[in-house]
């Protein structure tokens, strides 16, 4: 397989915004400098104020599709399967990268790209710390779209917070 291929980094966001606002910036200097990637970031029922931040933000970004933003309405409770599913089937890549959305992309970009260039069947799990699986990076997982979309998705009736990427 050759490195021409995109990648596509997932966040959802319902009432995150004080993390989205530390990571975003980074995260999209990241994609815009490697050069074949996307953000897809979810706006999943936020009520504070998601919309205008992107608006008035990221403009740009949007127009040069290096931000993909969706947004589910009425919703009554963050449902991390769904959101997730709706960023990831949203994606425009051949890889995708789910990112929580307090997750820094931290130059790993082309390790990710060597490594599915070699083997391109291979899962990702992007954990920082492997003793650590409080740390925050646990959902990090990176896969084939073709993989996830036979697989169905994150399983949108799996009973439990926190544990559909380990089900996955």
């Amino acid at each position: 397989m050759n490195n021409n291929f995109k990648i596509s980094f997932c966040q959802t966001c319902k009432n995150r915004l004080f993390q989205l606002e530390k990571t975003i910036f980074k995260n999209l200097e990241s994609i815009k400098k490697e050069g074949n990637s996307e953000l897809v970031l979810v706006n999943y029922g936020d009520t504070e104020g998601l919309d205008t931040f992107v608006e008035e933000n990221f403009s740009s970004e949007i127009k040069d599709k290096k931000l993909i933003y969706l947004k589910k309405d009425s919703v009554n409770f963050f449902e991390m399967a769904k959101a997730k599913n709706l960023a990831h089937f949203g994606a425009g890549g051949d890889f995708l990268f789910n990112l929580d959305v307090d997750n820094f992309i931290n130059n790993e970009i082309d390790s990710y790209r060597n490594i599915w260039s070699k083997y391109p069947d291979s899962i990702i799990h992007g954990m920082t710390n492997s003793n650590n699986f409080n740390d925050g990076s646990y959902g990090r997982i990176g896969i084939k779209k073709e993989i996830f979309n036979n697989l169905g998705g994150y399983d949108e009736d799996f009973i439990g917070i926190y544990y559909e990427d380990t089900d996955l």
